[in-house]
């Protein structure tokens, strides 16, 4: 819902990547380009444009808790990816496209926090919903929501608390 010039100056000032067509030189935009610039300004993303059903990250180095969160949410519509360290979760950040990652808090290497940090200080990556699912003390999860996370649940895991959490989060 915006005029075509408004479109073209974005281009022109370079905010939205573009190509030329050869001979003619009409402007064209790869749709993954388009997204990201509608996410990067805050801008609604068109109904035909949106991928069909929500992405979930796991981010757990426990494969136990995390086949039991990732099985939860695939039963209930979400396409699920499972990081098992802080490290692989940044990558599958950039790849995977989730609108929700779940976090523990303790990990190798790159901690739960770390991972926080990273969403949150990323223009990309910001729009990501976080639900912090740890062992710790809650001391430790009120720090997790001070540092950007969404919300917080304790593990063992209830799959029923699990939900109703990720459903308030995700719309």
């Amino acid at each position: 819902d915006v005029s075509f010039q408004t479109v073209l100056r974005w281009i022109q000032r370079g905010t939205l990547k573009s190509y030329k067509l050869p001979g003619r030189g009409d402007n064209r935009i790869c749709v993954s380009d388009f997204i990201e610039f509608l996410a990067r300004h805050q801008m609604p993303i068109p109904e035909g444009l949106r991928p069909s059903g929500h992405r979930a990250l796991v981010v757990e180095d426990d494969s136990v808790a995390a086949v039991i969160i990732s099985e939860t949410l695939a039963r209930h519509g979400f396409a699920t990816e499972v990081a098992y360290n802080g490290f692989s979760a940044g990558a599958q950040l950039t790849t995977f496209h989730p609108d929700l990652v779940t976090l523990d808090l303790q990990m190798p290497e790159i901690s739960g926090h770390d991972v926080i940090q990273f969403i949150r200080n990323s223009e990309l990556l910001k729009h990501i919903r976080i639900l912090v699912v740890s062992a710790m003390e809650p001391k430790e999860l009120r720090k997790a929501e001070v540092e950007g996370a969404d919300d917080t649940l304790r593990k063992p895991v209830d799959p029923a608390a699990l939900l109703k959490k990720v459903s308030k989060l995700v719309k």
